[in-house]
């Protein structure tokens, strides 16, 4: 363990296996909060109660998640399917897991969709004061 002291920036941690490159890792500096991106952790899911969890960021301009962004997140779905719980990774939160919003914990929070009994599209929104809006679609297979 060593201290670095802070400069905006990359800090990139390389890892070595018999003299070979072997890893590599980057943190970069976040600018401003932009908008939101949505990762679902599979693109489908089978209908009658499956569920998808879905990762919910906030991030710059490049893309770099932003670590103290805690903006309010307003969820929104669309399809057979419905918002069975939100939250994130804040241990003293005391928002609902049950509702269409949560506040983002260090740039992250989790939305988690489950499929209603007849297939299709579940299209999920994710909406906040000031950044651009984000939308991700999973779909429910028969």
């Amino acid at each position: 363990m060593f201290d670095v002291p802070y400069e905006p920036g990359v800090l990139c941690a390389v890892g070595y296996q018999d003299r070979q490159h072997s890893a590599q890792f980057e943190l970069r500096t976040a600018a401003a909060p932009d908008s939101i991106r949505l990762e679902l952790d599979r693109p489908t899911i089978r209908a009658g109660g499956d569920i998808c969890y879905v990762t919910v960021q906030i991030v710059d301009g490049a893309g770099v998640v932003h670590p103290t962004a805690d903006n309010l997140i307003t969820f929104s779905i669309e399809g057979p399917g419905a918002l069975v719980a939100v939250g994130n990774a804040d241990p003293i939160s005391t928002e609902n897991y049950v509702g269409n919003q949560r506040s983002a914990f260090r740039g992250r929070c989790l939305a988690v969709i489950a499929s209603a009994d007849q297939p299709g599209v579940i299209r999920l929104r994710a909406e906040a004061a000031g950044l651009t809006a984000a939308e991700a679609s999973v779909r429910s297979a028969g």
